[in-house]
């Protein structure tokens, strides 16, 4: 569980578990039925520099807008209707 809480982890069809900013291009991949996404892993140096980005940006999600949950901004959004 303390793992869930620093990197995005994704789960393979044969078990294999990936996580970090790899888990992110694979979930995209899987979205988008395509492999550009996992592209930029074939390119030396590239996937340090992704999980370097990626290490910098979970580190600081907590300032990235999109964390606080929708009903607590928009409450009146969220009540259940009375009709």
């Amino acid at each position: 569980m303390e793992q869930t809480g620093r990197a995005a982890w994704t789960v393979g069809a044969d078990g294999s578990v990936v996580g970090g900013a790899r888990a992110i291009a694979l979930a995209v991949a899987v979205c988008w039925r395509s492999r550009v996404p996992l592209w930029p892993w074939r390119i030396p140096g590239v996937p340090w520099v992704l999980d370097r980005v990626y290490d910098v940006v979970a580190a600081n999600r907590r300032r990235l807008p999109g964390t606080t949950p929708f009903c607590v901004e928009h409450p009146e959004a969220c009540e259940p209707d009375r009709g």
